[in-house]
Formats: C-alpha cells, sequence, structure tokens
C-alpha cells in the first residue's frame, strides 16, 4: 500500500514539486495564449489587406468600364452623329 511522504521535508519537497509543475503549466498556457493572439492579429491584418485589395480592384475595373463607356459615346457623337 502506497503511503504518503514519511517526514516534513519529504512533505516540503513534494509541494514544492507540485507547486513547480502548477507554475510551468501556467507558464505554458500563457505562452500558447499568446502565441494564438499573434496569430489572430495576423490573420485579422491579412483579411483587412484582402478586402482593401478587392476594393481597389472593384474600383479599378469600374474606371475601366466608364472609361469604355465615355469612348464609345465619345465615339458614337463624333462619327455617327454627325453624318
Amino acid at each position: 500500500m502506497l503511503t504518503g511522504p514519511s517526514s516534513r521535508a519529504e512533505q516540503l519537497i513534494y509541494q514544492r514539486r507540485a507547486a513547480e509543475q502548477k507554475v510551468s503549466a501556467m507558464q505554458t498556457k500563457l505562452k500558447q495564449e499568446f502565441h494564438q493572439s499573434e496569430f489572430a492579429k495576423w490573420q485579422n491584418k491579412g483579411k483587412n489587406i484582402e478586402i482593401n485589395n478587392q476594393v481597389k480592384q472593384r474600383l479599378a475595373s469600374l474606371r475601366q468600364s466608364s472609361n469604355l463607356n465615355l469612348n464609345a459615346r465619345r465615339y458614337l457623337f463624333t462619327h455617327v452623329g454627325r453624318n
């Protein structure tokens, strides 16, 4: 049958080891949470950049379409409208 520590010194050693393991586990958890937080920040930054790029592409597409329509109207006005 297993028995607990027999002397006060052994009890203190076991208590100290348990406390060190608890601190170590807490430090590990803090490091993991920090890395998860940094990764989330990185992902959010990437999303914002992606959204900005999509908006820029859409605006460029609209500008190009608008310019094509304008040029077509100018062409029609100068070539077809005068006949």
